[in-house]
């Protein structure tokens, strides 16, 4: 369970507003990309392009720290030249995974170690069963609180539901109380690591 709290709050709110800013920058880059490049709508998308495989990085998130830190992480990805994709888990399919270069979880946990709101429709559908993820590496932030018996409690049933259904942990999940600086610190540590070995992995197969 998560609790609320000024500090977080404010966390929460400036990562947001970086996130905007790459927005942003990221649309703007585009717009001129578009502008110079004739031809380069959707429509006549390159080969080249369309082989790209993105990183997914996908958020539960309850009171909204969890997705916060979903966006500075994908933010952090994206600038060093990857092609990211962000989602809630809820959004998320099994050809979504399938189809990534890796996934990157960022869940907290509700309630009685429930699921939060918009991760349920993943639980409820794509976890009902094991499944066939063929090495797909993955890398998971749990995020909890530890005044509660359920701490971190989804975020670690993602990760056994991951590794049963043959993905494989780039480095063992991170479990976040509250919003602990060191553990945060090992998080964003390990995420220019895993830029390098993401650039190995983004290319479907010819």
């Amino acid at each position: 369970m998560l609790i609320e709290d000024p500090v977080r709050l404010a966390t929460a709110a400036s990562l947001v507003l970086a996130y905007s800013g790459l927005c942003a920058y990221s649309w703007n880059r585009a717009r001129l990309a578009r502008s110079s490049v004739p031809g380069s709508g959707p429509r006549h998308a390159s080969h080249e392009a369309r082989r790209v495989r993105p990183i997914l990085v996908a958020f539960a998130s309850q009171t909204g720290f969890a997705e916060a830190l979903a966006q500075e992480t994908a933010q952090t990805l994206a600038l060093s030249g990857l092609a990211v994709r962000i989602a809630p888990l809820g959004s998320a399919t099994l050809i979504d995974l399938s189809e990534c270069a890796q996934l990157v979880v960022i869940a907290s946990t509700c309630r009685k170690g429930d699921a939060p709101d918009n991760a349920q429709q993943f639980v409820d559908t794509v976890m009902r069963r094991r499944a066939e993820l063929d090495r797909l590496p993955f890398l998971l932030l749990a995020l909890g609180d530890r005044r509660y018996r359920d701490f971190c409690a989804f975020g670690r049933r993602v990760d056994d539901w991951l590794q049963a259904s043959g993905a494989i942990p780039v480095f063992n999940r991170i479990e976040l109380d509250g919003d602990d600086p060191v553990a945060l610190s090992e998080w964003r540590d390990h995420l220019p690591g895993i830029s390098a070995q993401a650039r190995q992995q983004t290319r479907f197969p010819l």
